[in-house]
């Protein structure tokens, strides 16, 4: 069986050669979250994501950040 990737993590070198990522995934305080482009409702964050083109009128996705319940 063969997979394709959902999702490349670009990463960069450090001078030891140890690979970090380019991207980070960062959860915004209350306050700072609509200025940031998220919806926050009850400890929980959510946004949605487009995809490079832009010509969505609807997010293709969305990414939900909070606590679990667990």
């Amino acid at each position: 069986m063969t997979t394709t990737d959902l999702y490349e993590i670009a990463t960069s070198g450090d001078d030891d050669g140890t690979l970090h990522p380019i991207a980070q995934i960062w959860t915004p305080c209350a306050d700072d979250a609509p200025d940031s482009g998220f919806i926050a409702h009850r400890g929980f964050h959510v946004t949605g994501i487009d995809n490079p083109t832009g010509d969505h009128l609807y997010p293709v996705a969305f990414l939900f950040l909070g606590k679990s319940a667990c």
